[in-house]
């Protein structure tokens, strides 16, 4: 999603196209050579054309099938991150070790400290918020309210919004000022 929001995008969309263009065509005249014993040129081309489009579909399908395998995997080992830095975030005496995993697995350990700090009231959530202030990722999420990404910087707002200093709160007063309407609304 970073090439998305990249001022190169419009360029590397359109080369992307003519690439794709090139490549089916001369995928097409390749396959069409290999078919000469097809006389009807006509048919020849139209039978190429639908080989080629047969070969990229299933190529399209076998790299969704491993895209997904390979998502599941990541997912069910973030999810195992996730519920470690959890058992670690609530436990008073582990702050070392937290904040160690925090360095270690930053987006866990944001997506935790969230979902704490929503959930928790008095001197747990204080003990939470004093976690994320002290924690590696904490510098990069002041930063990134002003990201490009408009969904890195509505997810850095919210997080910043639910601490009480006033590093977390000019932070987010600075995201008044952003391009992205979505995000002056999140602040």
């Amino acid at each position: 999603t970073r090439l998305i929001y990249s001022r190169h995008w419009t360029g590397f969309a359109r080369g992307l196209t003519v690439f794709i263009f090139i490549f089916q065509a001369v995928c097409i005249l390749i396959v069409a050579q290999h078919l000469d014993w097809i006389a009807d040129p006509f048919v020849r081309y139209a039978c190429a054309f639908v080989a080629v489009q047969f070969g990229i579909l299933a190529s399209l399908v076998f790299f969704l099938i491993a895209g997904k395998h390979v998502r599941v995997r990541r997912e069910r080992a973030r999810g195992v991150r996730i519920r470690k830095l959890q058992s670690l975030v609530c436990d008073a005496a582990g702050r070392k070790a937290a904040l160690h995993a925090a360095g270690k697995w930053p987006d866990e350990f944001l997506t935790v400290a969230e979902e704490a700090l929503l959930a928790l009231k008095g001197s747990a959530r204080d003990r939470v918020a004093g976690l994320v202030e002290n924690s590696a990722p904490y510098p990069g999420l002041l930063r990134r309210t002003n990201h490009r990404n408009p969904g890195r910087a509505i997810r850095a707002v919210s997080l910043l919004g639910h601490l009480e200093n006033p590093g977390a709160r000019a932070a987010v007063r600075r995201a008044l000022d952003h391009r992205i309407e979505a995000v002056r609304q999140a602040a």
